[in-house]
């Protein structure tokens, strides 16, 4: 409890943090939230971006949960820099974030990334990039990957529609009261 008359009540912070050993079986590009002890912190790295001209600070951070299952996390831009953990500290960290659509098609360990679809296994590149897994989806397993990616982004796109449309349909006015904006006047 708190006696300072200035003192402004925070909300509290609603997760619904689900465990790091079910991440793989959450949907593509849908928000989740985890929780985890930052087990290891990577050093802040200068990447080429492959959307931007300029590179991009990188910093990636390993995390453990209740589960003992162990996450690696990418933090980019003012978030790598700002992380300002020394290595050998052990805060809890969290993060909501959403699954890439790219994650159900390899595994991931410390050096190695691995294909699910044929088990070839590629060497991260040197600033820790999955790129070239990327490049052999979409090269070795084009078929697959462009009917997944597809699947995904009509799906994605038929939601993105719906919300459109529901946002456009009702107006919602300060004082309580809705207002269609469909009917004709």
């Amino acid at each position: 409890m708190c006696d300072d008359p200035h003192a402004v009540e925070v909300p509290p912070l609603q997760l619904n943090v689900i465990p790091l050993n079910t991440v793989g079986a959450a949907q593509v590009h849908k928000r989740i939230d985890i929780l985890g002890v930052v087990e290891d912190v990577g050093d802040l790295r200068q990447v080429a971006a492959q959307t931007a001209s300029e590179p991009q600070e990188r910093r990636d951070i390993r995390i453990v949960d209740s589960s003992n299952t162990k996450l690696q996390l990418t933090l980019w831009g003012d978030n790598a820099k700002n992380f300002n953990v020394s290595h050998g500290d052990h805060p809890m960290a969290t993060t909501s974030s959403a699954r890439s659509k790219y994650d159900c098609f390899f595994r991931i360990s410390e050096e190695l990334v691995t294909c699910r679809l044929c088990e070839k296994t590629l060497k991260k590149s040197k600033d820790g990039c999955t790129g070239n897994m990327r490049f052999h989806l979409k090269t070795d397993h084009k078929a697959e990957f462009s009917k997944f990616v597809g699947q995904q982004t009509v799906q994605k796109e038929k939601q993105e529609a719906k919300a459109r449309a529901d946002n456009s349909r009702q107006l919602k006015l300060p004082f309580k009261r809705t207002v269609d904006t469909n009917t004709s006047q």
